[in-house]
């Protein structure tokens, strides 16, 4: 079987929507006036919008291009910031402030539900967006919303820079005692022993004790800081990257061993320096050089440990891998500059030993006056920073574009919303009217009827409204109607050449197909031509033909099979030459045994000696065996077919019937084509033109 063109696919589709056209516009309309309503009738809402500027200090994350780690942690506690912004916004204390600067009549629910915040990726700007009946209302509460969340910022700084004053304030007051009892105690001390100043030998050991002691603090500090490095970065490494961490370290190699144990000595020496020359001393510096160039040799060293045990390619997880090395290194090497200048300290504390002891509690005591005095000068400059920021209560939210009215509402979009009714009204009716078109068991082209009843289209007849006339002898000679009945006695006289048809049953599935009126309008067509015909009302149970030609049914087909009545009292002749009509008279109460009996084949021979054709109007082949009957004793039966009338499966049942009967379908005519039909309506109207042009 070929497959269908695009061509003749699209020809189909536009046919389907010329059948069910009514489908589409009524869903469309439906569709466009229930959104039309339904939005004119919606109460238009506006928005307006604020613009906040929030200050997150990103700028700080321009300083750790080096340390990426650094700089993601730094760009998320941002999002955090930006989006703790976003949730302050919209929360109690900001709205009850809103409510009653506007002395708004509604709850902080409702006017919750009308705020919505927006942020931007990569920006520190926030949106207030307020959605309002009224516009100017709208903007009123977007402004007073973004007023009152920066002076609620303000107070929020204002108190936390209080709390940090009233703390700094009670520390300076407890500090000063402290320097002020550390003064009186160097004071009194002095006196009593009459000490004015230390020894030189004395003053030395002291200084450089002291050296020591400021070294040893600040080796112990870097081992913190690196330990508490290494430990930050590991708790963000998976439980199976811990272990390949730890396993990289205690792979002990030579080489690892080697640079630890020459680092070691590198700072016990340098400790051993420090008893006899300061820090900015040349001989100090070159071993402190040494002693960074075996921290970078030691990092590079656990780096390539590291690696050897590395089987992901997950460069963030590589990334914190290097860097818990790296902090582990620095740790290791600030533990042995911690033990050596530990033992450098136990020397130098045994020096002062000798001391004189009120030297050494001089020293001790002015130790503590010198912390003490540090310890407030720190805490005076924080106190003052402190008191500053307090004074000018600064806000990290400020308002950079204030909201106005807006003119054009956001809901309801009436023209969007009708648009997009008439789209989805369109593309819903075109699915609708496929699936009834689908769904559809009529016969809707003469292919269908073709193919199903395995009988050629002798023609088709277009539909013919109730105000129009019936039969051909009220109509014109050349109109549409006429036309489709001689196309149909000319197929006719083409398909029955080989075997001739001169009794011909016409009938149709179900009542009301048109059958009746073919019978007569093909009649005529056949007397028209100089042929004798005879029409017969073979319908026992609801005559009609009678009625189109207007005579007297009193007598008729069941008075002449019951003996009542001879051929020649009861034929009727009409207004067209060559045509005469055979009623059905009185309806028997046994019509299918009438149909079937003796006489009625004695009848059809009388009949077809008179005439050149005898047609037979009979009752639905579907749901009466007459036509059954009568087809199994004439030359053949027309199929008479309404479009979109009667199911196949109707149809089927019909044709079985006639086939089981022996009957012969010679031919079928679909009646009642409407404009519906696409190309096949059209078709009979062609040869209007023709004529036309032979006139012209």
């Amino acid at each position: 079987m070929a497959e269908p063109t695009p061509g003749v696919a699209l020809r189909d589709f536009f046919e389907l929507l010329q059948r069910r056209k009514w489908i589409v516009v009524e869903v469309s309309v439906i569709l466009v006036s229930v959104v039309a309503i339904g939005s004119f009738l919606q109460t238009p809402v506006y928005r307006a919008a604020a613009a906040l500027l929030v200050e997150t200090q990103s700028a700080g994350v321009q300083g750790y291009e080096e340390l990426p780690i650094v700089a993601r942690g730094l760009e998320t506690m941002r999002s955090r910031t930006i989006e703790t912004h976003k949730r302050l916004i919209t929360r109690r204390p900001v709205l009850e402030a809103v409510i009653a600067d506007l002395d708004l009549h509604r709850g902080t629910g409702e006017l919750q539900r009308q705020i919505s915040v927006v942020t931007f990726p990569e920006t520190d700007l926030i949106e207030i967006h307020v959605d309002d009946a009224d516009p100017g209302v709208a903007a009123d509460i977007a402004n007073a919303v973004a007023d009152n969340y920066v002076l609620l910022n303000q107070e929020y700084g204002r108190a936390s820079a209080a709390s940090a004053s009233v703390f700094l304030q009670e520390q300076l007051a407890k500090v000063k005692e402290q320097l002020a009892e550390a003064e009186e105690k160097v004071e009194y001390f002095k006196d009593s022993m009459g000490i004015s100043d230390f020894a030189g030998e004395t003053e030395q050991q002291i200084a450089i004790l002291g050296g020591i002691t400021e070294e040893l603090a600040s080796a112990e500090a870097d081992a913190q800081a690196a330990s508490a490095e290494s430990r930050a970065i590991e708790e963000k490494l998976s439980r199976e990257e811990q272990l390949r961490l730890q396993a990289s370290h205690e792979m002990r190699n030579p080489v690892l061993q080697e640079l630890e144990a020459e680092l070691a000595k590198l700072e016990a020496t340098r400790a051993g320096l420090l008893e006899e020359y300061a820090t900015e001393s040349s001989t100090v510096q070159a071993v402190e050089a040494r002693i960074e160039e075996l921290k970078q040799q030691l990092s590079q060293q656990f780096e390539t440990v590291l690696a050897s045990t590395t089987i992901g390619a997950n460069p963030v997880y590589n990334e914190l891998l290097t860097e818990a090395a790296r902090s582990r290194a620095r740790a290791a090497a600030a533990r042995g500059r911690v033990g050596a200048l530990g033992h450098a300290l136990h020397q130098a504390e045994s020096r002062l030993r000798g001391v004189p002891a009120k030297e050494k509690e001089l020293s001790r005591l002015i130790r503590a006056q010198d912390v003490a005095g540090r310890v407030y000068t720190l805490l005076l400059e924080k106190y003052h920073e402190v008191r500053v920021a307090e004074a000018m209560r600064l806000s990290n939210a400020r308002l950079v574009e204030p909201a106005v009215a807006s003119i054009y509402p956001i809901r309801p979009r009436t023209r969007l919303n009708i648009v997009l009714a008439c789209v989805f009204g369109l593309i819903l009716g075109i699915i609708l009217a496929s699936l009834i078109d689908y769904l559809d068991d009529t016969i809707k082209d003469p292919t269908e009827v073709a193919e199903l009843l395995a009988a050629p289209v002798l023609g088709t007849v277009s539909h013919v409204r109730k105000e129009e006339p019936i039969l051909l002898t009220e109509m014109p000679p050349r109109s549409a109607i006429a036309e489709a009945f001689q196309i149909i006695r000319s197929n006719l006289s083409f398909v029955s050449v080989d075997e001739p048809a001169h009794g011909l049953v016409v009938t149709s599935a179900s009542a009301g197909e048109g059958k009746t009126f073919v019978v007569a309008n093909l009649g005529m067509t056949m007397a028209r031509d100089g042929r004798e015909v005879i029409l017969v009302d073979s319908d026992l149970r609801r005559p009609t033909l009678h009625k189109l030609f207007g005579i007297d049914n009193a007598q008729g087909l069941s008075n002449v099979l019951v003996g009542e009545r001879d051929l020649d009292e009861v034929l009727k002749a009409s207004d067209v030459e060559g045509l005469q009509v055979l009623p059905s008279g009185p309806l028997p109460p046994n019509p299918a045994e009438l149909l079937a009996s003796e006489k009625m084949a004695q009848l059809r021979e009388t009949l077809l000696r008179r005439a050149d054709f005898v047609l037979f109007d009979s009752p639905p082949a579907a749901m009466l065996a007459d036509a059954a009957t009568l087809a199994s004793r004439l030359d053949g039966v027309i199929f008479v077919v309404e479009q979109g009338g009667c199911s196949k499966r109707l149809i089927a049942d019909a044709r079985d019937q006639l086939i089981r009967a022996h009957g012969r379908i010679v031919g079928t005519v679909l009646n009642k084509i409407s404009r519906a039909a696409g190309r096949y309506y059209y078709y009979y109207y062609h040869y209007d033109s023709y004529y036309r042009s032979e006139d012209a």
